[in-house]
């Protein structure tokens, strides 16, 4: 799919799709819908509780508010991975090489006026910001929302419904720059 199609994809396709991506054994415990609205309600209350602007300076003093350190690593050095939270470490580590090679892709596609790096950095900073929110607040439907799993017929045990987190993180990322497209295309630039 061209990027200018992906560009105008609702918010509901992108979430539907990390959806379908789960377990069909989940997907019988809870329904997109159910998914979906308790995401998004999840993401809009955090924007409104702790509201946030897409600025990269607001953005890093809001994550140290957390006690994590944000540590880049060598552009010359690439990852599959963007950027990953290590929460026994406190420590954000964001792969610049990566972010410069896929805001490359942006370039190469004409969209840089859509995407400025600076719009890039900041979409994946207030990304890795609502996974600390998460899971350092109280009650946010998106880290809290659990089902279960079994084994064997004879085990069981609770797990976090991680669609939900990472649909909740998509939205407040969305909210907190502005978007009018829907920041899940920054995984794809890996492929397009």
């Amino acid at each position: 799919m061209a990027i200018e199609k992906l560009l105008e994809k609702t918010d509901k396709a992108w979430y539907r799709e990390l959806y379908d991506e789960i377990p069909k054994s989940f997907q019988n415990q809870i329904s997109f819908k159910d998914v979906f609205l308790g995401s998004i309600r999840s993401a809009e209350e955090c924007y409104r509780r702790f509201y946030v602007e897409g600025d990269e300076s607001e953005l890093l003093n809001r994550i140290k508010d957390y006690g994590v350190t944000v540590r880049y690593i060598d552009p010359q050095i690439e990852s599959s991975n963007i950027a990953y939270y290590d929460d026994t470490q406190k420590e954000l580590v964001i792969f610049e090489g990566t972010v410069n090679r896929l805001h490359q892709r942006i370039v190469d596609k004409g969209l840089a006026d859509k995407i400025s790096l600076q719009l890039f950095k900041n979409v994946i900073l207030s990304h890795e910001l609502y996974h600390m929110i998460e899971m350092n607040e109280v009650n946010i439907y998106s880290y809290s929302k659990l089902v279960e799993i079994k084994f064997l017929g004879l085990f069981k045990r609770k797990e976090q419904l991680e669609v939900a987190s990472e649909i909740a993180a998509y939205h407040f990322s969305k909210l907190v720059n502005q978007l009018e497209f829907s920041p899940r295309i920054v995984e794809l630039l890996h492929t397009l």
